[in-house]
């Protein structure tokens, strides 16, 4: 499987992205991206019954993908967002104004499931 990462903005191929791939029967593992922003996985004759890929790049969002059952895609692209101070805070608008009745959920899935009770946040924007 080719895994390709790119800016979701430009396009462009980001290199040095530190990938964690989880696979059934493959064990966990890492790898990073190359300067065109590929990595290779080698996979068994018979596709794994679940295939997971968290990318990682410092001034980016993390981002995850998930396989479970199926056949898998033999070139898979992953479009990372900047993060930073240009991302707005759930709830506002462009100009950081609150967005009146907007829902806004939170919950910390790396986290394990007896402290999610405790994170998990759910709330409307009021005046």
């Amino acid at each position: 499987m080719e895994i390709q990462v790119v800016d979701s903005a430009s396009k462009q191929p980001l290199q040095g992205v530190e990938l964690s791939i989880n696979m059934q029967g493959g064990g966990n593992r890492k790898d990073r991206t190359e300067a065109q922003g590929k990595a290779w996985l080698m996979l068994p004759p018979q596709d794994p019954q679940y295939l997971g890929i968290t990318a990682k790049l410092e001034g980016y969002v993390k981002k995850s993908a998930d396989w479970r059952g199926g056949a898998l895609p033999a070139t898979y692209v992953m479009e990372m967002e900047r993060g930073g101070d240009q991302h707005r805070r759930a709830g506002e608008d462009e100009q950081g104004n609150p967005i009146r009745g907007a829902s806004v959920s939170l919950l910390f899935p790396e986290m394990p499931r007896r402290a999610q009770r405790n994170v998990y946040d759910r709330g409307t924007v009021h005046d």
